[in-house]
C-alpha cells in the first residue's frame, strides 16, 4: 500500500472514533436530561433566601465575604428555624428518590457506588 492509502485509511478511522465518542456525548446528555434534579440541601436553601438581604445591606461585600457571612448566620441560627429548611429538603428528597425509581436509574446509580467502593478496597 501506499503512503496515501495508509494516509486515507487513518483518516476513516479517526472519522469513525469521532462519530462513536459524539454518539456516546449524545446518549450521556440524554440520559441526564432524563434524570431528575437533586434537591437543595437545607443550608443552600437557607443561602438563597439569605443572599439576597446580605447583599442589598452590603453591597461592597465580595462573593466569597457574603459566602462567610452565609456560613456565619446558618451557624447562629436556632436549631428549630434550621428544621424549617431541612423538612423542606426531606420532602423534596422524597420526590426526587421516587422520580429517580420512575426513571429506573436508582438502581444504576447503587452499582455505580458499589462498583467505586471496589475499585477503592483494591488500592
Amino acid at each position: 500500500m501506499t503512503k496515501k492509502g495508509k494516509k486515507s485509511e487513518e483518516k476513516k478511522e479517526e472519522k469513525k472514533e469521532d462519530k462513536k465518542e459524539e454518539k456516546k456525548d449524545e446518549e450521556k446528555t440524554e440520559k441526564k436530561s432524563e434524570e431528575p434534579k437533586r434537591p437543595l440541601t437545607s443550608y443552600f436553601r437557607f443561602a438563597n433566601e439569605v443572599r439576597s438581604v446580605i447583599k442589598k445591606d452590603n453591597p461592597t461585600l465580595k462573593v466569597t465575604e457574603i459566602a462567610k457571612e452565609i456560613g456565619k448566620r446558618w451557624k447562629e441560627l436556632n436549631p428549630t428555624a434550621q428544621q424549617k429548611y431541612k423538612d423542606a429538603y426531606k420532602e423534596e428528597k422524597i420526590q426526587y428518590d421516587d422520580k429517580m425509581e420512575k426513571c429506573g436509574l436508582k438502581e444504576k446509580k447503587k452499582v455505580k457506588k458499589e462498583r467505586k467502593k471496589k475499585e477503592k478496597k483494591k488500592e
